[in-house]
């Protein structure tokens, strides 16, 4: 194996940390897709994970993990024309089993920086495997964590069970906040000196594996093209939030979005609020919304497993 070399420049921009989300107080939500009942009377809504009566196939957005890929980098057809050179020499990365197509070599190529992501390449770091690239699809690291900022957004696992074995978080609370989790993850890829393999802002468009030659064709959607033995995917199994189909959901003139990307620029204050959903999400933030809107309705299709 050859030694980690970390992956400088433009091609590997330093991830950037989005600011900290005020309390639903001050900075507050909506909904999206809401049922047609009480239509007249409905200003706000919220579409959580999804237990709605005739609604199918919505998913946990609170389980949103490693946003990297619209792919999530699995097989797909992929063309050995129109790969480009993105300097191997320069960043460090290797020309094995790469000369042939033009693209970038690498040992490892993660794609999601979320808690798998960083995880692995901690891993690939401490055993001297490398060199190795993580691919963010969004502008930071941190997954769930970062996606993830309604009211209430907390852990629902106790704080000294939630580190890696090999980094106890010095946690404030026995169930932390989202933003100290995020902090965490920040302060783990910073010690372990993380940031140069880290390319943010890519995702993978398609991801090949050439028996020939015995590596990885990865098309990235900036029309990047890297080479890797191995491929770790880390991108999780629910980064795209999915909305129930509910009949007159688009009819809904008020402001509608899922808990998973909150609009921390409307306020709730004094609102009619639906929630669709009883999730772990909506058990965290439907207690916050309730102290500051006139009123909130939560709508289920069946009661939250325990």
């Amino acid at each position: 194996m050859v030694p980690s070399a970390p992956v400088p420049g433009p091609a590997a921009g330093r991830c950037l940390r989005r600011a900290r989300r005020t309390p639903v107080s001050s900075a507050p939500s909506g909904v999206e897709g809401r049922p047609t009942v009480r239509e007249g009377q409905m200003t706000d809504a919220q579409v959580t994970e999804a237990e709605v009566s005739g609604s199918t196939g919505a998913t946990d957005a609170d389980a949103t993990d490693a946003d990297a890929t619209e792919t999530g980098a699995t097989d797909a057809d992929a063309t050995e024309t129109g790969a480009t050179d993105a300097g191997a020499t320069e960043t460090g990365a290797t020309d094995a089993g790469a000369t042939e197509t033009g693209a970038t070599g690498y040992e490892v190529v993660i794609v999601g920086a979320g808690f798998g992501g960083i995880g692995m390449a901690i891993a690939l770091q401490r055993a001297g495997i490398g060199p190795f690239v993580v691919l963010e699809k969004r502008g930071d690291l941190g997954g769930t964590w970062r996606d993830n900022t309604y009211p209430g957004a907390a852990c629902d696992v106790p704080s000294n069970l939630y580190s890696f074995s090999f980094r106890p978080g010095r946690w404030t609370r026995r169930y932390p906040r989202q933003s100290e989790i995020l902090d965490y993850l920040h302060a783990v890829a910073d010690e372990h000196g993380l940031q140069p393999h880290i390319r943010c802002g890519v995702g993978v468009a398609e991801a090949v594996f050439d028996e020939r030659r015995g590596r990885w064709r990865v098309t990235l959607d900036d029309g990047d093209v890297l080479s890797a033995r191995v491929v770790v995917s880390a991108v999780g199994q629910l980064n795209r939030p999915a909305l129930p189909d509910i009949p007159g959901r688009d009819d809904f003139a008020g402001p509608a979005w899922h808990s998973a990307r909150w609009d921390h620029s409307r306020t709730l204050a004094g609102k009619r609020v639906a929630v669709i959903g009883t999730e772990a999400s909506a058990i965290q933030f439907v207690p916050e919304v309730a102290e500051v809107a006139a009123h909130v309705d939560v709508y289920q299709r069946s009661a939250p497993y325990i």
